[in-house]
């Protein structure tokens, strides 16, 4: 079926493209492609399960005008619904005001902080 097609679509594609270019320690970019990983997501996969994958609370989120200035993007993970997500801060201390912001909203959130791995060469 065509919604089948859509769906090896994206696990063959666009996220292995997406998934390659994660190595990168440019936090802005890694911060779109964390964003178009969840359009692609949305776009191609969400329409076989709407019921399930719709997640509103989840684009909530991602989208809510009070985080923008603090993040380079975000993207839910997990299995697609409304249970979690990932947000790139744009630094230590936005990190420290997106997570109050959150948990004004009344979601739980945390901190983890990734150091990026040296290039090989």
């Amino acid at each position: 079926t065509e919604e089948h097609r859509r769906i090896v679509s994206l696990f063959s594609s666009e996220l292995a493209a997406i998934c390659a270019a994660t190595h990168l320690s440019i936090p802005e970019r890694l911060g779109r492609l964390m964003t178009l990983a969840q359009r692609c997501f949305d776009a191609l996969a969400a329409p076989a399960c709407p019921a399930e994958l719709t997640a509103l609370a989840l684009h909530g989120l991602l989208s809510h005008p009070s985080l923008q200035p603090l993040i380079f993007g975000g993207k839910g993970v997990g299995s697609g619904g409304d249970g979690s997500a990932q947000l790139l801060a744009r630094s230590e201390q936005a990190q420290t005001e997106l997570i109050e912001r959150i948990r004004e909203m009344g979601l739980p959130a945390f901190a983890v902080t990734v150091t990026p791995a040296a290039s090989p060469n």
